[in-house]
């Protein structure tokens, strides 16, 4: 017996998270980036980073996650993605909340990351790369490009800055 789904296509999701609206592309999508996990995590590193004052880095952005909540609280954002599709929901999502003060950054976040929106301090940086590990043959590469990458954004970070 064959299961058969009949139906319009999903394309897009979307929810809603802490006053936020926000949207992305539905699976098979390179990811949701709604990580339900992390929705305290976005406020309240928001409400941190409010605390330290100066722009927020969200280093592996996605569909903006941290960026909007960031934003939501006053603070100026830098959304770093590789992805341009990505981008573009995460740009999309800041004008459905009616925010301002997010610039979108295409990226690798494992690349020498020399846009000049990165060329400055930053209150607070959020690092979230994309999954880098699929065996246990990976976990050497990837541990050195995370090292590689840190190492880039550690001195970027405002002191008494916080990293996520």
């Amino acid at each position: 017996m064959e299961a058969s789904c009949a139906g319009p296509s999903l394309t897009t999701l979307q929810y809603r998270e802490h006053g936020i609206d926000i949207q992305t592309a539905a699976p098979p999508s390179q990811k949701t980036g709604a990580y339900h996990d992390q929705r305290d995590n976005r406020v309240h590193v928001a409400k941190l980073a409010k605390g330290v004052g100066g722009p927020v880095l969200d280093a592996g952005c996605h569909v903006g996650g941290f960026s909007l909540h960031a934003a939501a609280a006053g603070l100026e954002c830098v959304a770093l993605d590789q992805s341009q599709a990505a981008l573009q929901f995460a740009a999309q999502n800041v004008r459905a909340n009616n925010l301002s003060g997010v610039t979108t950054v295409k990226a690798d976040l494992f690349g020498p990351l020399d846009h000049p929106e990165l060329q400055r301090t930053f209150g607070a940086i959020v690092f979230d790369p994309p999954k880098v590990v699929s065996s246990l043959r990976d976990v050497g590469r990837a541990s050195k490009a995370m090292e590689r990458s840190l190492a880039a954004l550690l001195p970027r970070l405002m002191s008494g800055g916080i990293i996520a």
